[in-house]
C-alpha cells in the first residue's frame, strides 16, 4: 500500500532560510543542469500522482524532474538561495502570497490557463489571490487530531486532549511553526494569523506544554506511528488520514472544537522559471476535472474544483475526513501572509525549538 504520508520530516534549515529575506543567512544546494525540455516541479512528497505526470509529459514531449519540500519554509529557502529554477511549485496560499509580496513569483497569464473556469468562484471569494493573478487554488488540507479508537478515545473534542495525562509521552505533534502555534492560539480564542506579541507569548506558552509531552515533531510517518500503537493520538494533515479511515485499523480525525488552521496549496511560476509556456501548460492540466479528480483519489486532498469532485467515487464523497461537513468547516481558519509579524513567530518558535532540543527544560 502506498505511503499516503504528504510532508517529509521538515529540515532545520528552512526556517532560518525563510528568514534571510529579512537580513538572515540561508541554506543553499547545489544546482543541477536543466535541458530545454524538462519541466522542473517543486512540490510536497506524495502531492502529484506519477501516472499523471507521465502522462503529461508523453502529451508534450518534456521530462519531468520532481523535487519535493516537506514545508513552506523549506520551499522559500530554495527559491531565496536562487541555486536551482523551478518552473512550477506548490506553495501553500499565505506562503505564495509572501512570494508574490516580495517579486519572487511571474504573473500568470490566464489565456494560457483555460481550466481556471473550474475553479469553484465561491472558495475563490475567500482566497488570498481571488483573480488567480499570481496562483491558482490546487489542493485543500486542515489540520486537526487523529486516533484509533480501540485503543484510545480523547475525553474531549478539543487541542486540549493533547493535555490528557493518558497520551502523554504518545502523540506526536506537525513539524510545522504555523500549524503547532497556530493550534495553541486558537485554544486560546485567537486567530490563527495573530501577530500580537501578548497572544503568541500565550500560545508559546501552550505550545511549550505539548512540546515537552509530546514523542516526537514529525510530519512524516505519524500515520504508521498511530496504526502501530506508537502514538495514541496525532496531529495531523486531513488528507494524509482520509486513506487511512477504511483500513485495517480504523482512524478517526476530529476538527477540535475551538478551530484549527486551514490551507490551500496552490500552483505557482517562479520568476526564475525556465520553461514558462510549460509550466502554464501544466496547471492547466491539473485543472482539467478529470485529472484532478485522478489526483484528489490518489492524494486524499479535496481540490476547489466541484466538476471534479463529482466525479470521484461515492466513498470518497461521503468521507467525512476529506469532505467535513459545513459545521466542522466554520471552524476553520485560512493561514494568511504574516507580514511584519512573522518575525514574532519566528522568535517565540524558535525558542519552542530550543526545547526539543535541550533535554529536561
Amino acid at each position: 500500500m502506498k505511503d499516503w504520508t504528504r510532508r517529509k520530516v521538515l529540515q532545520r534549515g528552512a526556517l532560518a532560510g525563510m528568514s534571510s529575506a529579512l537580513g538572515l543567512a540561508s541554506c543553499s544546494k547545489k544546482p543541477e543542469r536543466v535541458s530545454q525540455r524538462t519541466l522542473r516541479v517543486y512540490t510536497w512528497s506524495d502531492y502529484l500522482k506519477p501516472e499523471l505526470l507521465q502522462k503529461f509529459g508523453e502529451e508534450r514531449g518534456c521530462r519531468i524532474v520532481t523535487d519535493t519540500f516537506a514545508s513552506n519554509e523549506e520551499l522559500f529557502t530554495a527559491l531565496d538561495a536562487g541555486l536551482v529554477s523551478y518552473d512550477v511549485i506548490t506553495p501553500s496560499s499565505y506562503m505564495a502570497s509572501l512570494l508574490h509580496r516580495i517579486g519572487k513569483l511571474q504573473a500568470l497569464d490566464a489565456s494560457r490557463i483555460p481550466n481556471r473556469r473550474f475553479m469553484d468562484a465561491g472558495y475563490l471569494t475567500t482566497a488570498a489571490d481571488p483573480k488567480m493573478e499570481y496562483s491558482v487554488p490546487f489542493e485543500l488540507s486542515v489540520s486537526g487530531l487523529a486516533f484509533v479508537p480501540e485503543r484510545h478515545r480523547p475525553g474531549v473534542r478539543s487541542w486540549r486532549a493533547l493535555d490528557e495525562p493518558a497520551v502523554a509521552g504518545r502523540f506526536s505533534l506537525l513539524d510545522d511553526m504555523r500549524e503547532v502555534l497556530g493550534a495553541a492560539l486558537k485554544l486560546t480564542g485567537a486567530s490563527v494569523n495573530a501577530t500580537d506579541e501578548k497572544e503568541i507569548q500565550a500560545a508559546k506558552e501552550i505550545a511549550a506544554g505539548w512540546i515537552r509531552k509530546k514523542r516526537v515533531l514529525t510530519s512524516e510517518n505519524y500515520k504508521a506511528s498511530l496504526i502501530s500503537g506508537e502514538d495514541l493520538l496525532v496531529h495531523a494533515y486531513s488528507g494524509d488520514i482520509a486513506a487511512a479511515t477504511g483500513g485495517k485499523h480504523m482512524v478517526e480525525f476530529f476538527i477540535p472544537e475551538e478551530g484549527a488552521p486551514m490551507a490551500c496549496d496552490d500552483f505557482c511560476v517562479p520568476k526564475t522559471a525556465t520553461a514558462p509556456d510549460l509550466a502554464h501548460a501544466f496547471i492547466n492540466y491539473f485543472c482539467e476535472p478529470k485529472v484532478t479528480a485522478a489526483n484528489m483519489e490518489w492524494s486524499g486532498y479535496r481540490a476547489p474544483i466541484p466538476e471534479a469532485v463529482a466525479l470521484l467515487p461515492t466513498s470518497l464523497k461521503s468521507n467525512r475526513v476529506m469532505f467535513p461537513d459545513e459545521a466542522m468547516l466554520q471552524r476553520c481558519e485560512p493561514l494568511r501572509d504574516l507580514g511584519d509579524g512573522l518575525k514574532v513567530w519566528q522568535a517565540a518558535w524558535g525558542e519552542l525549538m530550543a526545547i526539543t532540543s535541550t533535554p529536561g527544560r
